[in-house]
C-alpha cells in the first residue's frame, strides 16, 4: 500500500491472484465496472448485456494495443465476463473489485490514455443505465433508478 491509503499495483495484482484473476486477466478487470452497472438495479436485462457484448471486442483490441501484441482474444473476455452475468456477485466482491481496477489498468503514466479510457468505461456505463428501465411508466428523472445513479457515482470516483 502506499503512503495515501491507495492500492499499489502490486497490492492489486495480488489481490486479483488471491480471488482467482491472474496472468493477462487482470486486464479485463475493468468489465467489472460494466457489470456492477448491469446488476445496479437488481437484474441483468438483456439489453444491457448486449451493450457489454458490443463493447467486449474493443475493450480487447485496446487492451492488446497498449500492450503491443496480442493478449487476449474476444473468447477470453466472454470466459470472464460469464460467471459474473449468469449470477450477480455480491455487493461486497463488487466493491472490492471496483476498487482495484484504477491500480491495474490506470498505473500508465500516460494521462491521454487513462483519460480515454476513464471516459470510454463512463460512457459505455450511461448507455448500460439507460438502456433499460424496470418499470414503466417512469418519471421525467427516472431513466436511471436510485441505485444506478449511485453505482455510476461510485465508479466515477473509483477511476478518479
Amino acid at each position: 500500500m502506499t503512503s495515501d491509503n491507495a492500492v499499489s499495483y502490486t497490492d492489486a495484482v495480488n489481490k486479483l491472484k488471491q480471488l482467482g484473476i491472474k496472468d493477462e486477466k487482470i486486464y479485463l478487470i475493468d468489465l467489472i465496472l460494466l457489470i456492477e452497472m448491469i446488476w445496479a438495479d437488481g437484474q441483468a436485462q438483456e439489453s444491457e448485456v448486449e451493450i457489454l457484448e458490443n463493447y467486449l471486442e474493443q475493450h480487447i483490441a485496446n487492451v492488446n494495443k497498449r500492450a503491443g501484441c496480442k493478449v487476449l482474444s474476444l473468447q477470453d473476455a466472454r470466459e470472464f465476463v460469464q460467471p459474473y452475468i449468469e449470477k450477480c456477485p455480491s455487493d461486497k466482491t463488487l466493491k472490492n473489485l471496483r476498487e482495484l481496477v484504477a491500480p491495474v489498468r490506470l498505473m500508465v503514466k500516460n494521462d491521454k490514455e487513462n483519460k480515454k479510457l476513464k471516459e470510454e468505461l463512463l460512457c459505455v456505463c450511461m448507455d448500460i443505465a439507460s438502456i433499460a428501465t424496470t418499470e414503466y411508466p417512469y418519471p421525467s428523472n427516472g431513466r436511471f433508478d436510485e441505485n444506478e445513479k449511485e453505482c455510476f457515482f461510485n465508479i466515477q470516483r473509483a477511476l478518479s
